[in-house]
């Protein structure tokens, strides 16, 4: 756990934003509350910030603007607030500048950046092989002893780096893997406030919030506008043009909700055919180039430009050569790479030999073992090696072939039959290579 714990603010000035927020969330809750009203201290949990600390601002609204009223609540027989008619008008008008359908408070830009540099610099990045030896295991990955350890090395360095390598040896496995070892728990804003605009940021789906299992008297410790959450994992396709990674609107960018987490490039290199729009990988990399040397990226607003922290794991993953997508200048950018190929005989094994077994086969180890003998003696009879994915795949087939799945049996003619259906697949990912 990071010991970053924000600070409860205390009055509002600490807030760093601008009354006229709070008075748009306050007139929000009131407006969405309807004839039912809401107390004082109902204001201010929605909006996650001290009664005491909005306090001047709600009876502002009451006495001199005359946008709310009280009134005693015959539901809970206490002081309530309700909105008005000029209330309501104001709070319409300020919805089309701020477009922000939450009520919690957003932090500051500068607090963001701020945390999220200081976060960083605490994070526990001493990862032991012992924990990508666990990890492995839960997840069946059969990984050498050489391979963890360049993980391990990988993960504890934040710069970013490359994996590549023929299709079906386990990129995606690799990456659930290194993000599993990202362990630590970390700050997160709800919303933040920049240039006059309210930015959502804590996605729901992405972002992982672990506030329920705080107990209520720690909750109240700290400045509950921001979400205790797990790392993020944001996976993104070359299929999206390179204006997916600017600001669109109020929406911000991947790169940016990903702080403190990871960033997958998936399919890094391979761009769809058929789609003129397109852009090529390098024009990501150019994209990317400052970025990964400053932690650090510049994003057009539409009010104005800001600076924004990048302080993550970005893995580029390909299925394509190295030399098919990086250039010496961006090698130099990206000094750490790991490859993956089609495992050694004594892994490929192992991979059948468990797949077989997790699909319900009623074999002996050694009988298994006889079996993958013959598989991978198809592969040997063209010259190619076993990718780890095909164990698998072919004998996931093979039971999907079968009247009564259950209990799983095969013959060696059925691995013949599953080989030529996919040999062609095959024959091309290996040809890549």
């Amino acid at each position: 756990m990071t010991d970053h714990k924000p600070k409860k603010p205390t009055k509002i000035e600490e807030l760093k934003i601008p009354d006229r927020v709070i008075v748009f969330l306050i007139l929000s809750v009131l407006k969405d509350a309807a004839v039912n009203g809401e107390s004082e201290y109902g204001i201010a949990e929605k909006l996650k910030v001290p009664n005491f600390v909005i306090k001047p601002i709600i009876t502002d609204l009451k006495e001199k603007s005359k946008f709310i009223e009280t009134f005693t609540s015959q539901i809970t027989n206490q002081l309530h607030y309700r909105i008005l008619t000029a209330g309501d008008i104001a709070q319409t008008e300020m919805m089309k500048i701020y477009q922000y359908k939450s009520y919690i408070a957003p932090i500051a830009f500068e607090d963001y950046c701020k945390s999220v540099t200081e976060q960083a610099a605490k994070l526990n990045l001493n990862t032991k092989l012992d924990d990508i030896n666990d990890i492995c295991k839960q997840r069946g990955l059969h990984l050498s002893d050489d391979f963890k350890m360049e993980l391990k090395t990988l993960v504890t360095n934040r710069r970013p780096f490359l994996i590549y390598g023929p299709p079906g040896n386990g990129k995606t496995a690799i990456t659930e893997v290194l993000h599993n070892l990202l362990d630590y728990t970390i700050y997160i804003p709800y919303s933040i406030y920049l240039n006059g605009d309210i930015y959502p940021y804590f996605i729901d789906g992405v972002h992982e919030s672990l506030d329920a299992t705080i107990d209520k008297e720690t909750f109240k410790t700290y400045d509950n506008r921001w979400i205790y959450a797990t790392p993020p994992k944001i996976v993104v396709c070359t299929n999206s043009s390179v204006e997916y990674f600017d600001m669109r609107g109020l929406i911000l960018p991947p790169q940016v909700i990903a702080n403190l987490g990871m960033m997958i490039i998936d399919d890094f290199g391979r761009n769809p055919p058929h789609n003129p729009n397109q852009k090529s990988s390098i024009e990501i990399l150019n994209r990317f180039i400052t970025l990964f040397e400053s932690e650090a990226d510049v994003l057009e607003l539409g009010n104005g430009r800001a600076r924004f922290p990048v302080k993550e794991r970005i893995i580029l993953s390909s299925n394509m050569k190295m030399d098919d997508i990086l250039d010496q200048a961006f090698r130099r950018r990206l000094p750490f790479n790991l490859a993956t190929y089609n495992p050694p005989t004594d892994v490929a094994e192992k991979i059948f030999v468990d797949s077989a077994k997790k699909l319900g086969a009623k074999f002996s180890d050694d009988e298994l073992k006889t079996l993958f003998t013959f598989f991978e003696g198809l592969y040997k009879q063209n010259k190619i090696s076993v990718p780890g994915s095909d164990a698998r795949d072919m004998l996931t087939y093979i039971r999907a072939t079968k009247d009564v799945p259950d209990p799983f049996l095969f013959t060696k003619e059925d691995l013949q039959r599953a080989f030529g259906k996919r040999y062609d697949v095959i024959k091309e990912n290996v040809n890549m290579f």
